[in-house]
């Protein structure tokens, strides 16, 4: 269950996981198991516990880009939903990070995440694009002023994860 409530800019979700009552009690009363200690190591246990993890994982990752795509635009959509989702460490970066930017960008048109892979390497780099009107030279003293508040944060183990950089617009 989702419910989405307008606060101005950004919006609040809360999530309701799905329910899986008495899943413990549903495996065990199967009659496809055996009733013996090692039932877990049967095939059909270890398929549907891999179904029910791969089935949380995906709510799970949907939940926190649905929470993440108010905030941001995402490019490269697909590689950047799954930076981040396996760098769950990165998301109270990226929920804290708008308001310290706002502190030194506070007319910054949007916030933009992509994911852009080296292809000279085999990784890639999350990149975070400030979208703004202000001058070179005012632009890399802000995002240094960023990068160090950031830094002095409680969620500063992520900043590895993330580069910070500023798109230009036409006035």
């Amino acid at each position: 269950m989702v419910n989405t409530q307008s606060k101005g800019k950004y919006h609040k979700t809360t999530f309701s996981p799905p329910k899986i009552d008495n899943i413990s009690e549903e495996l065990t009363n199967n009659k496809s198991y055996p009733h013996s200690k090692d039932f877990t190591s049967s095939p059909d246990f270890l398929e549907k516990m891999e179904n029910i993890t791969n089935n949380y994982l995906n709510y799970w990752k949907e939940q926190v880009i649905t929470n993440l795509n108010p905030i941001y635009q995402f490019n490269n959509t697909k590689e950047t939903e799954n930076y981040i989702s396996f760098n769950e460490d990165l998301i109270p970066l990226l929920k804290e990070a708008p308001k310290t930017i706002n502190k030194f960008f506070p007319n910054y048109e949007k916030l933009i995440l992509e994911y852009v892979r080296d292809s000279e390497f085999d990784f890639g780099n999350l990149f975070l694009y400030i979208s703004t009107n202000c001058s070179t030279d005012e632009a890399i003293e802000r995002i240094k002023k960023i990068n160090r508040a950031l830094f002095n944060s409680e969620h500063s183990k992520a900043l590895p994860k993330i580069i910070i950089y500023v798109k230009f617009h036409q006035v």
